[in-house]
């Protein structure tokens, strides 16, 4: 995977972060309604491969969207700027920032194995998984309770953008 972000980013990452997808046993659709839910972690997997990035851009790429690299300025990392699959890693980089954490630039490669649309939270994984890379590369200090808080936000507006934008 490294190799693919020199490719694609021409410098080689800082770093790899993984969050594996999940299945909730029970209490779907209350866990994000503060009830009980009981999820288990699955082994398919969404890897980040991560680097800091000056200049103050959000640059993202998708193995599995084939697409373009998502560039913006991090000024415009905002809810509803994006209506792909950019919206979720825009979304905790914009949560980070909207809590005062000083989160700047990032070249990040995303790969993963979660199947989309499965309901095996392809797009939880890819947050935590964003949030993590965000934490360590800029030295936030932020324990794993509070980067899963921080990922709500961008969880929540990136589904209503993407409903929105159908």
């Amino acid at each position: 995977m490294k190799e693919a972000v020199w490719g694609i980013f021409g410098t080689p990452p800082h770093g790899l972060w993984a969050a594996p997808g999940r299945v909730n046993l029970t209490g779907e659709p209350t866990g994000y309604n503060d009830g009980l839910a009981m999820p288990i972690a699955i082994p398919q997997t969404t890897l980040i491969s991560a680097r800091r990035r000056e200049g103050g851009r959000l640059r993202l790429h998708s193995a599995q969207g084939g697409g373009p690299v998502h560039d913006r300025a991090l000024a415009n990392v905002v809810p509803g700027a994006s209506t792909t699959w950019a919206a979720h890693p825009a979304g905790v980089v914009w949560a980070l920032r909207e809590a005062g954490h000083r989160v700047g630039g990032a070249d990040l490669h995303i790969d993963s194995t979660v199947p989309v649309g499965a309901g095996l939270s392809s797009s939880a994984a890819l947050e935590c998984a964003v949030a993590f890379a965000s934490n360590d590369l800029y030295g936030l200090g932020l324990s794993a309770p509070t980067l899963a808080l921080l990922a709500q936000p961008a969880e929540s507006a990136g589904h209503l953008v993407r409903y929105l934008a159908k």
